[in-house]
């Protein structure tokens, strides 16, 4: 009903978006689509679905642990409720801010941002099982998914036309969602058989992977620059 309610198609505002010019500036081309293979070879997407996607897996390792863990030492089904909610706030009920901050202080430095709150959050649930330090644990681990992940979509919808957008950002989604179903399944394995800190290392060691990409990405870019 949505989809039917609009007026004008999106394809259509996509087409009007890639022949507008302003102040000057030189349209954008005019091209067919890029394929998905030839976009995923550009390093900025490369980086921004990498870490769409391991961001992704990382808070649904948190997410679909936490009440196991909580249960586990004893808490009430309440607490669990409490820590979860605390935790979907984080993720959703901020977004229209993280939106503006990621425009505001560029999509790779809040990425990176987002990668390390999201560590920090995941770090603290090492500390007491209680639903006083485990709560705002929870709100830390959404907060750093939710301006990851929507840093990430920027860097992608920044790398395409219009009309290539709709696919690219379709298979990150569908990637970060698979991440989503397999690192549940792992960290359930993970976290009965070595415990919360095995879980935690493994999902620090993922998040810095995408950091790691975007220094190693800085360091070949001042490689490689010429020199006066």
């Amino acid at each position: 009903a949505l989809t039917r309610a609009i007026r004008i198609d999106p394809i259509v505002i996509g087409g009007m978006l890639r022949g507008r010019t302003t102040s000057g500036a030189e349209a954008p081309p005019q091209g067919p689509a890029r394929h998905l293979s030839v976009l995923l070879h550009l390093p900025a997407v490369r980086i921004a679905v990498t870490a769409a996607v391991i961001s992704q897996g990382v808070m649904a390792m948190m997410m679909s642990t936490i009440s196991l863990h909580l249960r586990a030492h004893g808490h009430s089904w309440t607490a669990v409720s409490i820590a979860l909610s605390a935790h979907f706030l984080g993720m959703f009920g901020l977004v229209v801010f993280v939106g503006r901050w990621v425009d505001r202080v560029g999509r790779e430095r809040a990425l990176i941002g987002g990668l390390l709150i999201l560590i920090a959050g995941s770090v603290a649930l090492l500390g007491e099982v209680d639903l006083a330090w485990v709560t705002p644990a929870m709100l830390v681990v959404g907060i750093g998914w939710n301006v990851s992940f929507v840093a990430a979509t920027a860097m992608l919808a920044d790398a395409t036309e219009p009309v290539e957008r709709a696919g690219l950002l379709g298979f990150a989604d569908f990637l970060g969602m698979t991440s989503s179903a397999v690192s549940s399944l792992f960290a359930g394995v993970l976290i009965g058989a070595m415990g919360i800190g095995a879980l935690v290392a493994v999902g620090t060691a993922l998040a810095l992977v995408p950091v790691a990409l975007f220094a190693a990405r800085r360091h070949h870019a001042r490689v490689t620059a010429p020199t006066a």
